[in-house]
């Protein structure tokens, strides 16, 4: 006979596989949209990057989520670009390299910016298309692409799971250099669902059940 500790572990391995089964990401176009879809956000704003070479990876935090950001595989170092002498950007130093961004500290299940082309002075430049692609724990990929992306082209994806990495990659274009803006890194609190009670109380109703046979035993 299955004992009580064999029995919790294999009902805890049958939620985890069902959670795994069930995970998605979802894709926000819209800022507005992304954040009323996450729970608590932070944001790095790229504000304190001069127009300078910057080596990479960067060790950097959107609010209380740490991260790192990497680039390549042409060149290892970013740039800093700028919208302004008050919005600093994140771009890169070879203009067919990747932006990805991963090792998020804590759960993070969101993630979003804003993402663009610029030219080699750091100003924004018109680019045919931009791609950015999100991964999960549990393997999922979901990729989008903006067309003729401009500074006001966010993308935000969410996934049941925990993110592990977003990508950028611009289309190759002569002149043009894959930048992002506002990375917004979230966390989301999960609300279960009616079914999820019915087997929480079914579980204790369990439980109760079983303690009330050992006091009887004894």
């Amino acid at each position: 006979m299955m004992s009580h500790t064999l029995k919790s572990i294999a009902v805890g391995a049958m939620l985890l596989a069902a959670g795994a089964a069930n995970a998605d990401i979802t894709v926000y176009t819209d800022k507005y949209d992304y954040r009323g879809a996450v729970t608590v956000s932070g944001l790095d704003s790229f504000n304190d990057l001069s127009v300078d070479p910057i080596d990479g990876p960067l060790s950097r935090s959107a609010g209380s989520f740490n991260y790192t950001a990497t680039v390549g595989p042409g060149s290892t170092s970013f740039w800093g670009g700028s919208g302004s002498s008050v919005d600093g950007w994140l771009t890169t130093d070879n203009r067919t390299d990747t932006i990805v961004f991963k090792d998020f500290g804590g759960k993070v299940n969101g993630a979003g910016l804003f993402a663009f082309g610029s030219n080699s002075a750091g100003a924004f430049a018109a680019a045919n298309s931009i791609t950015l692609t999100a991964k999960d724990e549990f393997g999922k990929l979901a990729s989008y692409t903006i067309d003729k992306p401009t500074q006001s082209s966010f993308i935000g994806f969410v996934s049941t799971g925990k993110l592990l990495e977003l990508t950028v990659k611009l289309t190759a274009q002569a002149g043009v250099w894959p930048t992002v803006n506002d990375l917004y890194l979230s966390s989301v609190v999960a609300v279960p669902e009616p079914g999820t009670y019915a087997m929480l109380l079914a579980g204790l109703g369990i439980a109760g059940v079983a303690a009330r046979r050992r006091r009887n035993a004894q």
